[in-house]
């Protein structure tokens, strides 16, 4: 006897059936069928996903690894751009440490010593801004063309006041 199986799976369910086929290959008759229903994935008190808890986990780990990367990355630079050495850098925040954000707006008027811009640097790396990958809608763009008018103006600023 010949047969045809067919299987409709879904999210939460699978169908099946078994069907005996005539000499031209044709259905005539059910041999068996059936549908086997799974729990749905997700918290039933309130519907959130089984995998939120480890997803969320998941980033936490890739934003500090990323985080910690961007330092030591950093950290690589300013010492082989001879801004300072690596002693100094290890001793870096030994001495007293001044308000950062007071240095940063000094640093736009006048000359800092190696060191001072190095806490800068690291400050910078440490608390840069998030750029998402998503389409944003029409207001957040009018809003980053803004904020590139910003940059661009602040860019000016600083090649004219070298």
């Amino acid at each position: 006897m010949r047969y045809g199986i067919g299987v409709d799976i879904g999210i939460t369910s699978v169908g099946y059936a078994v069907l005996a086929l005539d000499s031209e290959d044709n259905p005539c008759r059910i041999i068996k069928l059936g549908s086997r229903i799974f729990d749905l994935a997700e918290n039933p008190k309130d519907g959130s996903s089984l995998a939120l808890p480890r997803r969320e986990a998941r980033g936490a780990r890739r934003r500090l690894r990323r985080h910690r990367h961007r330092l030591e990355r950093i950290r690589g630079l300013i010492v082989s751009s001879n801004i300072i050495t690596e002693e100094q850098l290890s001793t870096l925040y030994d001495a007293p440490v001044t308000d950062i954000y007071e240095l940063r707006t000094r640093a736009l008027d006048e000359l800092v010593t190696p060191e001072e811009f190095a806490r800068i640097l690291i400050h910078l790396a440490q608390r840069r801004g998030f750029s998402s990958n998503r389409k944003s809608p029409k207001s957040e763009t009018e809003e980053n063309g803004k904020l590139l008018k910003a940059v661009t103006e602040n860019k000016q600023l600083c090649i004219d006041k070298g």
